[in-house]
């Protein structure tokens, strides 16, 4: 009897160190890893509406004019609103455009200071091409102008003094007719994300084609009887050398 007894009390035991481990292991069984593998299989596509903004400084370059006395830096802004279509990290923004830039050159001529100040206004679509990470981005592209407008006024200053003064002479500007500009430029900033708007703070530098088709130019005239004369004829052709601009784009992507 006692050895029936231990047998039976044997077996339980066994049956128990058997069987437990294998409970043991399906109660405490490792969990799978789970797989970041993202399910698209194609970066995600997003086209959003943008708004920039920028102030520009602009030097304004006017080579063939040996007389020149003295040129203002322009300076002035731009603004648009434009589409963007863009993947995860590459996008492509289109737009129309809108700025307008100073033209305050200082003339030393035979018998004055010729003091022109003007304004010069440009209309047109814009292109950008972009890439970006999560806060940051760098882009390119051009602007093309369709339309321009220049309205200045102009001062004759004789040993220190306004001798006269003439309002809206643009059509007559030293310049002669100002022409559609094709502008290159670069960008680059930071880029904050909230939710579907991005905020980008950007500086970006440009550079333009000639402004203006070079004309010689020998009499200043304004007004009946009133002109001004170089000492010798001057071919004037105005560029842009180079455009800085400091500025920021809303753009919000649906």
């Amino acid at each position: 009897m006692q050895r029936n007894l231990l047998f039976k009390i044997t077996t339980v035991i066994m049956i128990y160190a058997f069987t437990l481990p294998t409970a043991d292991a399906q109660r405490y069984k490792r969990p799978k890893r789970k797989s970041y593998r993202s399910n698209t299989e194609y970066p995600e596509k997003s086209i959003g509406i943008e708004i920039p903004f920028s102030i520009l400084s602009t030097s304004v370059d006017v080579p063939a004019l040996v007389t020149l006395d003295d040129v203002e830096d322009g300076s002035g802004w731009r603004t648009g609103l434009g589409v963007s279509y863009r993947t995860k990290k590459l996008g492509l923004r289109l737009g129309f455009f809108r700025s307008e830039i100073k033209f305050n050159p200082n003339i030393e001529t035979r018998d004055f200071l010729v003091r022109e100040n003007g304004d010069l206004t440009y209309a047109g679509i814009y292109i950008r091409a972009e890439y970006s990470i999560k806060y940051f981005f760098i882009g390119g592209g051009f602007d093309f102008s369709f339309a321009n407008n220049y309205e200045a006024s102009r001062d004759f200053i004789e040993n220190g003094e306004v001798v006269n003064s003439f309002n809206d002479v643009g059509d007559e500007s030293i310049a002669g007719d100002f022409r559609n500009i094709l502008f290159f430029t670069i960008e680059a900033g930071p880029k904050i994300p909230i939710g579907n708007l991005s905020i980008k703070p950007q500086v970006s530098l440009g550079l333009s084609s000639s402004i203006a088709d070079p004309e010689e130019v020998s009499v200043i005239t304004d007004g009946p009887g009133f002109q001004v004369v170089f000492d010798e004829p001057q071919n004037v052709d105005i560029q842009f050398v180079p455009a800085i601009g400091y500025g920021v784009s809303l753009e919000y992507n649906f």
